[in-house]
């Protein structure tokens, strides 16, 4: 089995997450990605998966706060009710 890169040819580093903004990678994974087991791979792939489940809910959060409240850091909204 041959695992994908997860990248998306938008290769720009976020200077607050450390993240790809493409990919969601950090610069060793995507230093060592060719060097990688499969195994190795599809353990980075999962933790993709997480990240993007927390910039999604994270921003939903923001959407339900709207102009009320503010955002801190990635995954809290201070001003605004959770739902």
């Amino acid at each position: 089995m041959s695992v994908e890169s997860p990248c998306i040819s938008v290769c720009r580093m976020d200077g607050a997450s450390r993240l790809c903004e493409g990919c969601l990678r950090t610069l060793d994974e995507i230093a060592c990605w060719g060097g990688m087991s499969d195994q190795e791979k599809l353990l980075v792939c999962d933790e993709i998966a997480r990240r993007k489940r927390v910039f999604e809910l994270s921003a939903s959060k923001v959407t339900v706060a709207g102009s009320i409240g503010s955002i801190g850091s990635i995954g809290s909204v201070s001003g605004a009710r959770e739902f």
